[in-house]
């Protein structure tokens, strides 16, 4: 009967450490991973408000982020993408955002679809890329031309 018991305790203890050692697996895994989460809307930027494509990542860890490139993408196209290279004045991505905080920039509609990337009445995806090659998307955001 001891022998019994002695068993239980020792099956118990061996799952309870298995069970930590698998926590604090997740646990790291989880805290080395960027969380990021992008949006992409219609908004007007500048002095003279020009009509522009914001796409804003909020960076939701503690940890310091490094935004390497921000492009919009067309829903279901995978050719159709429109890549900065330069972020414009006043704009905050690419670049560092700290910890529980958010960057923005901008993609001008006229400018962009001047270009040959039609925005208006499309659905558009806002995708940005860390410096740890990580890859984040925003929901597909049809955007209405203001009338």
């Amino acid at each position: 009967m001891v022998d019994v018991i002695k068993l239980a305790i020792s099956f118990f203890a061996g799952v309870a450490a298995a069970c930590g050692v698998g926590w604090r697996v997740y646990k790291h895994r989880y805290e080395r991973r960027d969380h990021i989460r992008v949006t992409a809307k219609l908004g007007f930027v500048g002095t003279g408000a020009e009509l522009s494509v914001v796409v804003s990542a909020v960076n939701t860890d503690l940890r310091d982020v490094t935004i390497s490139s921000v492009w919009l993408e067309a829903a279901g196209d995978d050719e159709r993408t429109v890549v900065m290279f330069r972020p414009p004045l006043g704009s905050s991505l690419p670049g560092t955002i700290a910890g529980r905080a958010a960057g923005t920039t901008w993609f001008d509609v006229a400018h962009t679809e001047s270009e040959g990337f039609a925005i208006t009445a499309r659905e558009i995806v806002g995708c940005i890329r860390t410096a740890a090659d990580e890859e984040f998307r925003s929901a597909p955001t049809v955007i209405l031309a203001a009338q």
